[in-house]
């Protein structure tokens, strides 16, 4: 067993700050510290456990974990039993609370219960949080909740201590606030001014969005376990300016962390909400592209990105167009997000198939930036990404011309890009595939058109003027823009 490992300097970013929220009285809701962060189990064959936080699950020969301090200790799977892995145990709870009915109080209640019992501390305060919520909204109240996360009553109101130690009460928390607040689930922490029930609504689905995300493609992509909440900052508004990137007319987008770069950046996602929608825009998206930074960035990929034309990107196609072909599967009330089988969205086919779209050896090497521009042309950009991932991740799909199944290569090359080093190029993508990436231009479209219940053009129409009604439909989630 060694004491140190090179995923050492990854996660050894400083502790996500709780500064509004702990005195806040949503200090129940705030983010437990690495050092005291036990919640996995390695069960030995010789009938030890070791009580950590598991890193790294899926290697062929050992088990990652940290316990006591940020540095990664290894563990030989030969002599390891099984694992009680914290996101098992999520996955679980968070099936369970589905079936529970949602105005039952009483049955709701028993989950902040369960919760504790599976380790589960941030989705047990979040879950008390719920019921108070919902208590409220059958004209009840709950003092069990409100005794669980600390608060106390005076002259017949709940209190919650703020910063300085001074009382606030609980149902001014409840209401949307004037300056951002912090409440963290397991591992999300989401910042905003938002009301508490779209945050606690969220961090449930973010949970979910995580575990199922992982289920399906961590194997794959060889993902490493969430170990620091990941941070999403909602916006009431995009008139409320996103900081960086594009600031008119404004698209969300997730700031990567950057060990040693020297840069003032803090990792996160940065969305917002718009009109009547339930939930903040592309959220999904956003996390698929949070998830695939966090945990598969390595040393070795990270020091590659200083190197790369876009610092802060390894390949913003890539995590675009799967952060799309998660997120269009969502389905669902806020709070129980489900996953249905993916489905290209007609309007990214569509948009693919009308116009001159870019060719996929142009396409894998467009920056972030130009998923950003403050012109139209920016929409044609999404809607490509969209449709070239969601051709590729068909288990139908084989390589054109080529050996093996489109979606197995794809995952692949993900890995490459992430974890090995090697920069995202028109080479490396022909060196995974087996074959040169100019030969699956057609093969993309044709599938796409037949996405769309449509013949593929002949000809198809020049990029459109600059104004955006031109266009006729707009990509998936992004209705709402305007110029």
């Amino acid at each position: 067993m060694h004491d140190m490992h090179p995923l050492s300097v990854i996660l050894s970013r400083p502790a996500l700050g709780v500064a509004f929220v702990v005195a806040l009285g949503l200090g129940p809701c705030a983010q437990v510290d690495p050092d005291d962060d036990l919640r996995d189990r390695i069960i030995l064959k010789n009938g030890k456990e070791i009580a950590c936080r598991i890193v790294d699950a899926r290697g062929p020969e050992e088990v990652l974990y940290v316990a006591g301090s940020r540095s990664v200790r290894d563990q030989d799977f030969a002599k390891v039993a099984r694992l009680d892995l914290h996101r098992d145990r999520l996955a679980a709870w968070l099936e369970a609370r589905k079936k529970v009915a949602r105005d039952d109080l009483a049955a709701q209640w028993a989950l902040v219960a369960a919760a504790e019992a599976q380790r589960l501390d941030g989705l047990a305060r979040l879950q008390a949080w719920h019921v108070l919520i919902l208590a409220g909204d059958q004209g009840k109240d709950h003092d069990e909740a409100h005794a669980f996360l600390g608060h106390t009553s005076q002259r017949g109101k709940w209190l919650a201590r703020a910063d300085g130690g001074r009382a606030v009460e609980v149902a001014t928390l409840l209401g949307a606030q004037k300056s951002p607040r912090d409440v963290f689930a397991d591992d999300w922490v989401v910042t905003s001014e938002a009301p508490l029930r779209q945050i606690v609504a969220l961090l449930f689905d973010l949970e979910t969005a995580y575990v199922t995300f992982a289920d399906e493609l961590g194997d794959a992509l060889h993902m490493r376990e969430v170990t620091t909440p990941l941070r999403v900052f909602v916006r009431p508004t995009p008139e409320d300016r996103l900081p960086k990137l594009n600031s008119k007319n404004p698209l969300p987008y997730v700031q990567p962390a950057m060990p040693r770069s020297g840069m003032d950046t803090e990792f996160g996602v940065r969305t917002f909400y718009v009109r009547d929608e339930v939930r903040p825009v592309l959220i999904f998206d956003m996390a698929v592209e949070a998830l695939l930074n966090e945990t598969l960035r390595t040393e070795k990929s990270g020091d590659l990105a200083w190197r790369v034309p876009d610092p802060d990107r390894f390949a913003p196609w890539l995590e675009i167009g799967l952060g799309r072909w998660f997120g269009s599967r969502a389905e669902g009330d806020p709070g129980y997000v489900t996953f249905a089988p993916a489905k290209l969205a007609e309007s990214d086919a569509m948009l693919t198939i009308s116009y001159e779209t870019t060719d996929p050896e142009n396409l894998i090497g467009r920056r972030l930036m130009h998923f950003h521009e403050p012109n139209p042309e920016r929409i044609l950009h999404w809607a490509e990404v969209a449709s070239f991932v969601a051709w590729m991740m068909d288990p139908a799909n084989d390589v054109p011309g080529g050996k093996g199944k489109l979606r197995e290569k794809l995952l692949a090359y993900t890995r490459e890009i992430f974890t090995t080093g090697k920069q995202n190029s028109s080479s490396t993508f022909d060196d995974v595939f087996g074959v040169e990436i100019e030969r699956f231009e057609r093969p993309w479209l044709e599938w796409v058109a037949r996405q769309a219940g449509r013949e593929l053009p002949r000809c198809r129409q020049r990029i459109p003027g600059r104004r955006l009604s031109d266009y006729g439909v707009l990509p998936r989630g992004l209705g709402w823009v305007s110029w």
